[in-house]
């Protein structure tokens, strides 16, 4: 055979993969070998088992508040919001009288008679958070027709009709008291909703591939949270052959030495390299704290308020209000001003009231200010000298 055949024989041993199922007669691919092997077809045997691995290993699309709030971002962010919300004060301002008034009894005091007032704040919030809009029926009225009761619903669960009106497919519930199955819909007349819109999408709306991205990456750390890391072996490097029995326990000698005695003794034969994989590797640390920020910029909330370390961003410049003031305006505002919209329209307060949360409680100026002051003041007077 000539220099051809030789060449298609050399290359055939070199790189099979690459010349895989195809003859070669030192001109180019000729017919297909029938001793070698063919890929497996899709569906079948190893390729099916193959797709079926990769499968697993694929975190689903994060669509619903169940998979998001597994985050710990998103958790730390829903709880940072819904939990401020829930314990600020509601203040009362009538155009007419020009001054802040105690909260009336009703349902401003006491919005749902089966719950707190800052569960049912905490849990409209939750729903802001998430989808962007929150929802809540009526189910007692005064006799000015205004809303005395009412009842929040879980937003993911309302299916809206062709009449203008809302089904309530009613299912879980945060109420150990209440049937979390098998509960009849309720059908509601618009007039009987009060529908919070928040300003901002919501974290469903706008965040589920970088969701899905850090699911992946917790996913895959979590794989190798077990994976057994080897501190080090043993390598021969002279003498005889030493048998699989042996080695066994040489290494086992080795290694109940090492956890009463911090020296160790080899003789010229053997030879201990030490590991040095290292275990953030594995547990995905950089890829995970860049996605962990993401998070918390879908969140709109600063990263050092969510415990999100990031290099050159910290609280080193920071005084507790301007920190406060920063979760306010970024992580907090939007829900506020939603909030007082929608309980100062005419469809739930008499006309010229205005509903606005009390911010003092969080904000803490009056005790924060001078602090900040006195800070400033230390700061400009050491830097002078």
């Amino acid at each position: 055979m000539g220099s051809g055949g030789n060449l298609s024989r050399l290359v055939r041993r070199v790189a099979p993969v690459a010349f895989a199922g195809l003859e070669t007669n030192g001109h180019g691919p000729g017919a297909p070998r029938s001793d070698w092997p063919t890929p497996p077809a899709p569906g079948s045997g190893i390729a099916a088992q193959l797709e079926a691995a990769r499968a697993a290993r694929v975190a689903p699309l994060v669509q619903t508040r169940e998979q998001a709030i597994r985050n710990s971002v998103v958790n730390r962010s829903r709880d940072i919001v819904c939990g401020v919300l829930s314990s600020l004060p509601i203040t009362v301002i009538r155009d007419r009288v020009g001054a802040a008034a105690e909260v009336d009894p009703g349902w401003l005091a006491a919005p749902d008679s089966e719950h707190s007032r800052g569960w049912f704040v905490s849990w409209v919030t939750d729903d802001l958070f998430f989808f962007g809009k929150a929802a809540a029926r009526v189910t007692v009225r005064d006799e000015t027709d205004r809303p005395v009761a009412v009842q929040w619903m879980p937003f993911e669960q309302l299916e809206a009709e062709t009449d203008g009106g809302l089904i309530w497919r009613r299912g879980w519930y945060p109420d150990p008291f209440m049937a979390q199955t098998g509960l009849p819909d309720v059908e509601l007349d618009r007039r009987d909703v009060i529908l919070w819109e928040s300003s901002l999408l919501g974290v469903l709306n706008g965040g589920g591939v970088a969701l899905t991205t850090a699911a992946q990456l917790d996913q895959s750390a979590n794989r190798f949270a077990g994976a057994e890391l080897a501190a080090g072996w043993l390598k021969q490097t002279g003498g005889e052959p030493t048998s699989p029995a042996d080695a066994v326990t040489l290494a086992d000698t080795w290694a109940i030495a090492r956890l009463t005695n911090a020296i160790g003794f080899l003789n010229e034969t053997l030879d201990y390299r030490e590991s040095e994989m290292d275990p953030s590797r594995l547990q995905l640390v950089e890829g995970r704290s860049y996605q962990d920020a993401q998070t918390a910029r879908i969140c709109n909330m600063p990263n050092w308020s969510v415990g999100v370390a990031l290099a050159g961003d910290g609280l080193t410049y920071k005084t507790a209000l301007t920190a406060r003031l920063d979760l306010l305006d970024f992580g907090l505002q939007p829900f506020v001003e939603c909030w007082s919209q929608t309980l100062s329209s005419d469809r739930v307060t008499p006309h010229g009231t205005t509903v606005a949360f009390d911010l003092e409680p969080f904000l803490r100026t009056a005790t924060l200010r001078p602090v900040a002051a006195a800070e400033s003041l230390a700061s400009s007077s050491s830097s002078s000298t």
